[in-house]
């Protein structure tokens, strides 16, 4: 066998060091939650849950930069809720909080580290984070939407968080309530977050076929512009290679 040169084993080794001192200042971890949607139907009880993953890391601050780390769902998908006859409910990656991933915003909300989510006590807390659970408010909800026809995107319309009224939203139109959406005895009744080591969920182009094949934005534009068409793109839908 041939011997491995010395400097070679010196370049591994300085490879090794830059690495480990990278770890140490610009720390980061994998958190994977299970986001439960529950409705009130009048045939009782229906919910969907999906697993995501977030991923959270510090970055180095460049000259002028004021960045000093990101958090965001990097696999992932919406939640599905089969309400029967009445139809689906899909709880997006999306919500009320505009210019950030909804994903990583709502895991660093419903379960604050107390600390910079950055920093190394930040992130320390995400890596060692076991057991937890949190029943999340309207106001951290997700944005919910449906489809009159799972084969069509043209059909879809957003849904009120709130029960008892309808909610102005930013693209361009109304959230109905679920009862306008699909019917008489249709409730949200609660939205839970926890920490989970399942898998990530997979699937929902099996209910939305021609989601993968979407390019720009759901309306088939590539500019944005009024409406909840124009507005809504994959990425809110699911996140990782398909």
């Amino acid at each position: 066998m041939k011997k491995i040169p010395k400097s070679v084993w010196i370049l591994l080794g300085l490879v090794a060091t830059i690495y480990a001192a990278w770890s140490i200042a610009y720390p980061s971890t994998a958190v994977r939650y299970r986001m439960t949607v529950t409705l009130e139907t009048p045939e009782g009880i229906k919910t969907g849950s999906a697993v995501r993953e977030v991923a959270i890391e510090k970055s180095p601050q460049f000259l002028g930069s004021t960045s000093v780390g990101a958090v965001g769902v990097t696999r992932g998908e919406a939640v599905i809720v089969d309400l029967g006859k009445h139809g689906v409910l899909f709880a997006l990656m999306r919500g009320g909080v505009g210019g950030i991933d909804y994903g990583g915003y709502i895991l660093t909300t419903a379960f604050p580290s107390g600390n910079d989510p950055f920093s190394r006590e930040g992130i320390g807390y995400y890596r060692s984070l076991k057991n937890a659970k949190t029943t999340l408010t309207p106001q951290q909800y997700p944005m919910f939407v449906r489809f009159r026809d799972l084969n069509d995107p043209k059909t879809v319309e957003a849904i009120s968080q709130y029960n008892d009224r309808d909610m102005p939203t930013g693209y361009g139109g109304m959230a109905k309530t679920a009862v306008e959406v699909f019917g008489a005895g249709i409730k949200l009744k609660e939205v839970t977050i926890e920490i989970t080591r399942d898998s990530v969920t997979t699937g929902i182009e099996k209910l939305l076929p021609w989601l993968p094949q979407t390019k720009g934005y759901i309306s088939g534009q590539f500019l944005g512009g009024a409406g909840l068409l124009n507005q809504l793109d994959k990425g809110d839908f699911y996140k990782g290679s398909k």
